[in-house]
């Protein structure tokens, strides 16, 4: 029985060793002087590794405004004023709608959408 058991947790560990595990973190960076800036990371290992690349993305004195995983994110700005929206959703298109929402204007445009799997 003993043996049993010790054959089973071996071939339980190493199974969970050998499959890759998926985090799928993101990020957003806005320049808050100057929100046409900005930067957008997807499907990334950690969530510094998503900071890194967003605000490597990003131009300007940019900070990050927002993390997230397994989801969809979306960036919307008005091109003629300071104002954005970001927001995020399982679906795409939701989160699309729902940052440009967030923004508030007319004009509103979604500059940038993922999703993280």
């Amino acid at each position: 029985m003993r043996k049993h058991f010790v054959a089973c947790a071996a071939a339980l560990s190493l199974s969970l060793l050998a499959s890759p595990t998926a985090f799928a973190k993101g990020a957003i960076a806005v320049n808050k002087s100057n929100p046409n800036h900005f930067g957008f990371s997807t499907n990334r290992d950690s969530e510094r590794e998503a900071d890194r690349a967003a605000n490597e993305a990003c131009t300007g004195d940019c900070e990050i405004v927002f993390n997230f995983e397994h989801t969809c994110a979306a960036y919307a700005k008005d091109t003629d004023s300071s104002h954005y929206g970001y927001a995020h959703d399982d679906d795409e298109d939701r989160a699309k709608r729902k940052a440009k929402d967030e923004c508030g204007h007319d004009g509103c445009e979604v500059k940038f959408s993922g999703c993280d799997r």
